[in-house]
């Protein structure tokens, strides 16, 4: 690859992993404050559930029309498909920002791989290898909307006696929610309140509570829901079925505490199956660099490598899936 076409892509890559640093740090610190509140809002507004239809539905599609004369590379992003799913997953890792800036953040990374690939072997094989860290910022918003997935899931029983003890004391519902998003912290105090948000600015229960549950997309939010239809419908007791299903969510957390126990081994061999290989390469190559230095100084070495990779991940994958039950 020409010298000028090398300084291109280090200009490229420089410019959006600094956009990129800039927008994740911003990002990470203004969930703690007010103003990601307000513009995770605005994301919650847009995240409705695909079989709901309420009167409002005209007014958000207004809305998103607005928006998506907006210029710029998100505006552009909206016509691709799973710019929806990205957007939802952005939402549920509690970063307040749009797919185009992710977009943006996984490309300098994949730019600044195939800046190291040419600067260590000249070439576009280990390039191409390299430009896999494109994903990382996708494994870590995955991996941040699962962190807060669980981290509401085990602030809910919590959620549901503070709500019991509302219901009792003779509050509505929609003030009971009110008063679990004040009592609470993030996340399920925000996703409360944007319930009681949507609730108070003229959508139906039921339209709010689908929507809750299309935006968290946790096992147990769906009988939350459930029970709180059924009660509009049936008038049954609302308090002791909130009881019921918080004390039957920490028997669950109880006993997947006992199942994620017995399969820590599992995921434990999956994890030094993972980096054994690479472990042992530097460990080598301390000893006899010029043992190991045909793995990326020769096409046969990179080819090898390439080959190597993907059976390393399957493996990784295939070992962590095994040690995963359903609860």
């Amino acid at each position: 690859m020409s010298t000028p076409l090398i300084s291109i892509f280090v200009f490229v890559a420089a410019l959006l992993l600094f956009e990129a640093v800039r927008n994740t740090l911003q990002g990470r610190r203004s969930n703690v404050q007010s103003e990601a509140r307000k513009r995770l809002s605005k994301l919650a507004a847009g995240l409705t559930a695909p079989e709901t239809e309420r009167a409002a539905s005209a007014l958000r599609k207004r809305g998103s029309k607005r928006g998506a004369r907006g210029s710029g590379f998100d505006g552009f992003l909206r016509s691709v498909p799973g710019y929806d799913r990205m957007r939802l997953q952005l939402y549920r890792a509690g970063m307040a920002f749009g797919p185009g800036r992710l977009v943006a953040i996984c490309l300098g990374f994949a730019a600044a791989g195939i800046v190291v690939g040419q600067l260590m072997y000249p070439g576009q094989t280990l390039s191409l290898i390299l430009a896999l860290f494109g994903f990382v910022p996708w494994l870590f918003i995955n991996s941040r909307a699962n962190s807060r997935l669980s981290k509401f899931e085990s602030q809910l029983p919590d959620a549901l006696d503070l709500l019991t003890r509302a219901l009792r004391a003779g509050q509505s519902l929609t003030a009971g929610f009110r008063m679990v998003a004040a009592e609470l912290p993030d996340p399920i105090g925000f996703e409360f309140a944007q319930v009681a948000d949507q609730v108070q600015l003229g959508h139906d229960l039921p339209s709010a509570l689908n929507d809750f549950a299309y935006r968290i997309q946790s096992r147990s939010v769906p009988f939350l829901v459930t029970a709180i239809v059924i009660q509009r419908e049936t008038g049954s007791n609302l308090a002791e079925v909130l009881e019921k299903l918080a004390a039957v969510i920490r028997e669950r957390f109880r006993f997947y505490g006992k199942v994620s126990a017995l399969t820590a081994m599992g995921r434990f061999s999956a994890n030094i199956l993972a980096v054994w290989p690479a472990v042992m390469v530097g460990v080598v190559y301390l000893v006899n660099p010029s043992y190991v230095s045909p793995l990326w100084e020769t096409d046969e070495g990179i080819r090898m490598v390439m080959l190597c990779v993907p059976m390393v991940i399957i493996g990784y994958l295939v070992c962590r899936r095994m040690a995963v039950v359903e609860v």
